[in-house]
Parts: C-alpha cells; sequence; structure tokens
C-alpha cells in the first residue's frame, strides 16, 4: 500500500477523530467487517457499513449503557436488550417535545424540568443552552428535507454521527448511539423512514432483516 492509499485510510479511521482510545475499537470492526465480506460469520447485511431505512416510531427505547464500539458486528447473547429505556423517559425527549412541540423557551424547559422530575447536570444544561440554535434549525431544516444522511458518511468508515441501532431478539430496534436528537424531531414530524446502521444483533434473532426494515432507499420520508 503506498503512501497516498494510507493517507487516505487513516482519514477515514475513526482514531484520527477520536485518538487512540479508538484504535482497538476501529481494529476489531475491520475484522469483523472482513469476517462478513468473506461470509465467515452470520451478519443480516451485506456489509457492516450498510445502510438501512427504518421507520423511527419502531424504535422503541435506547440503551441505559452503549454496547461498546468493539462488539460492532457481533452477534451478542446475554440480556442486553431488556436493559432499555423508553425514548419517550429521556431527558431530551423531555427537552425537544417541550420546545418544538409546547413552544416553550429553552431556559423555562429546563428549569420546569428540575421543579417537576428532578436535577440536570450542569454541562447538560450548559450543552442545551450552548447548542439551542442549532436545535432549532436542525428541527426547521428536518420539516423541510427530512432526514439528511450524515456529512460524515462520506469520510469515516467507522465513527459517523449516523443512528446506529441494536437489534433484540424479538427483532425490535434499540438505538445504540448518535443521531438522538434527529430520532426524536423524526417522529414530531412524521417521517416514516430514516436511515441507521446496525451495531449488534441479539444471538436468538432468527428473522430476515428484510421482515423488520425497509429495503435500502435514498428516501428521507
Amino acid at each position: 500500500m503506498n503512501k497516498i492509499a494510507i493517507r487516505k485510510l487513516k482519514k477515514r479511521l475513526s482514531i484520527v477523530k477520536h485518538g487512540p482510545r479508538r484504535l482497538y475499537a476501529d481494529m476489531q470492526t475491520l475484522k469483523n467487517e472482513y469476517l462478513i465480506k468473506k461470509k465467515k460469520t452470520e451478519w443480516p447485511l451485506n456489509s457492516l457499513f450498510e445502510i438501512i431505512w427504518i421507520d423511527p416510531a419502531d424504535v422503541i427505547g435506547t440503551m441505559r449503557e452503549n454496547v461498546e464500539m468493539r462488539y460492532r458486528g457481533r452477534r451478542l447473547p446475554g440480556d442486553w436488550d431488556g436493559s432499555v429505556i423508553p425514548i419517550e423517559d429521556t431527558v431530551d425527549y423531555y427537552v425537544l417535545y417541550n420546545r418544538f412541540i409546547k413552544g416553550k423557551d429553552w431556559e423555562q424547559i429546563l428549569s420546569d424540568y428540575q421543579n417537576e422530575i428532578g436535577s440536570l447536570r450542569y454541562d447538560y444544561i450548559n450543552k442545551v443552552l450552548r447548542l439551542a440554535d442549532a436545535r432549532d434549525e436542525l428541527f426547521r431544516d428536518m420539516k423541510r428535507s427530512g432526514w439528511k444522511l450524515s456529512d460524515s458518511l462520506g469520510c469515516s468508515y467507522l465513527m459517523t454521527d449516523e443512528l446506529n441501532i441494536n437489534i433484540a431478539r424479538d427483532g425490535a430496534f434499540i438505538r445504540n448511539h448518535s443521531a438522538m436528537h434527529r430520532l426524536i424531531i423524526s417522529r414530531f414530524i412524521g417521517l416514516k423512514r430514516v436511515p441507521c446502521r446496525i451495531h449488534v444483533v441479539h444471538s436468538d434473532f432468527n428473522a430476515s432483516i428484510s421482515d423488520v426494515t425497509y429495503s435500502s432507499s435514498t428516501e428521507t420520508r
């Protein structure tokens, strides 16, 4: 492999963006992708990096603790698919619902949450206020144009900010990481198809992926 090819590959590995802590996860992911491509392991798609389209209403919740990046592309046993927080019970859902459905001010939402439900970390409050304008613009943009595929898909094999889901033993979709705000907003504006990648699949899931997803598409609505 020549220097130019190596340089291009390094740009697309998440270690460049996230540092050495991601190196092991990157290597494991590439190994799993190799095994999938060579059909030496069972996986519901032809590639670990393939995009599928699902109904956002079918995402039953988000993981209490994300399945680690080094397991991406694996069929995992165990009860991890029972450790789920319903989307409607998350702080993010409360904040975005009160902003975009009820029309409240950001500061008022944060104050109401702490009065009604419980305290919030200072760093979370600071992040919400710092990104308030960006969230407003995201909502407007998604109402105009639907869900756009992440820009980072074109420049990274591994770490993107696209929605990553896990498939439970019964075929249910569980958010693992990324795109929480877009997932919630997509419900508010009535999107029926959103793009995602599969992170892990429960080892007891035996149905075809086509039974629980839409076919590949570039549609956003």
